[in-house]
């Protein structure tokens, strides 16, 4: 009964706390009074924010639960753009059994502290194939950038022109040219490709798969014994940076599959 009526006032103060912020209702006294007895209340009866906090954790989890769901089965009608665009970069063992994909950017914090995790990953799992896109959301300056790693990919320095990228603070052509440079790219064919519209096709196709996807931010990873027919695939969808133990353990459960 208590717990009828302390809900009861709850509500009241909620829709009294609308009210008067449009018209001011109650006085500056009953305000007051309300507060005054909600936190009494919950004083006395703390298993009440106990309670909140589980049918919060609850309904975030079911949020999270459905959002892996929707992912995974975008996902799945993706197979081929998502795990086999012969255009992406990879790294690791080509012929893996496991499938990560990784859509970054160069100027994401979380992304550059994915970096040494998957490198890590790549070391201790030999059947572990990366893939990877730039996935370019913080501007112009990210964009080159994307535009500079497909370039260098394109004379097969990926891996170095990427973790240059994942350390530079300067974007500009002209800081591009000098990674190249010290790379010991052929700078024409790296100036050439870094306009072409291939390269730029390449970055369309991962912002229009992103978007199908419904992946708007960075990084998003996404786990998969992709060797396997696309009703029958494991796939784990990511939203966000996770650490070492957490990519491991997840690669763990396909080793097990």
């Amino acid at each position: 009964m208590k717990k009828q009526i302390f809900l009861s006032l709850l509500l009241a103060s909620s829709m009294a706390a609308s009210a008067f912020a449009a018209n001011d209702t109650f006085s500056t006294e009953q305000k007051k009074q309300i507060e005054l007895l909600v936190h009494d209340y919950l004083v006395n009866n703390p298993n009440v924010l106990v309670e909140a906090s589980q049918a919060l954790q609850r309904k975030q989890q079911s949020e999270m639960e459905n959002l892996q769901k929707q992912a995974v089965d975008a996902i799945r009608k993706q197979v081929d753009p998502v795990f086999f665009n012969q255009q992406d970069p990879v790294l690791g063992n080509p012929k893996g059994t496991v499938t990560l994909v990784e859509f970054y950017d160069y100027q994401c914090g979380h992304c550059r502290e994915m970096t040494p995790t998957i490198s890590e990953a790549i070391k201790n799992n030999p059947q572990l194939r990366v893939v990877f896109k730039p996935f370019p959301i913080f501007g112009e300056s990210s964009e080159l950038a994307a535009k500079a790693v497909l370039a260098a990919a394109k004379q097969d320095k990926f891996a170095v022109m990427h973790e240059e990228l994942m350390k530079a603070t300067d974007y500009s052509q002209d800081h591009l040219l000098q990674l190249a440079k010290k790379l010991g790219l052929n700078l024409n064919k790296f100036k050439t490709d870094l306009t072409s519209p291939a390269v730029s096709q390449e970055i369309a196709a991962t912002v229009a798969l992103a978007k199908q996807l419904k992946i708007y931010f960075t990084p998003v990873l996404i786990a998969a014994n992709a060797k396997a027919s696309p009703k029958d695939m494991q796939i784990v969808f990511v939203p966000g940076q996770v650490n070492g133990k957490v990519l491991s353990q997840m690669l763990a459960e396909f080793k097990q599959a």
